[in-house]
């Protein structure tokens, strides 16, 4: 049992269940056997993570530790959870919380909805590897296209967005 917290969004990777919290940190005594906790945010603060993807077998989120915002993070099995990229350096979050689905896999590639400070929400891809990269910035005037919504359909990625003339 989780004693005095609140389990806010659980996803199996592998074996291992990750159990992301609410709450203080939990200690070895509280968690039952098969789960994994983490927090991104130092002391008693919570990461609040969301959008939680399992893809590759990893677990990717947008959490917050405290200091830069909503952020994309990456998580292997029983790893500890590593930023991909602090994406927006001028502001406090990369991503609002007004989304549903934004995030996808496919072809061994993570997309995802992030906002650089310049572009406006949009659509990113990371590897992996190499820093995140735009893919298209749908909309030309550095308002958001908030892209949301991610399906992968026979190896091809769909998505909503607000397009200017369009909505």
């Amino acid at each position: 049992m989780f004693t005095n917290r609140k389990p806010l969004n659980m996803k199996q990777l592998s074996s291992v269940i990750l159990a992301m919290c609410i709450g203080a940190a939990a200690t070895a005594q509280t968690m039952q056997p098969g789960f994994k906790d983490f927090d991104v945010a130092t002391g008693i603060a919570s990461s609040s993570p969301k959008y939680l993807l399992s893809f590759g077998n990893k677990l990717y989120f947008y959490g917050s530790d405290g200091n830069i915002g909503r952020e994309p993070y990456v998580v292997s099995g029983a790893g500890t959870p590593v930023l991909i990229q602090n994406m927006n350096t001028l502001s406090a979050h990369s991503i609002g919380l007004n989304y549903i689905k934004p995030n996808a896999g496919m072809n061994g590639k993570y997309y995802f909805t992030g906002n650089d400070g310049g572009t406006g929400e949009e659509l990113y891809m990371y590897d992996g590897t190499n820093a995140p990269t735009l893919v298209h910035d749908l909309t030309v005037d550095g308002d958001s296209s908030m892209p949301d919504n991610y399906v992968v359909l026979n190896n091809k990625l769909y998505f909503t967005a607000d397009v200017d003339n369009f909505g």
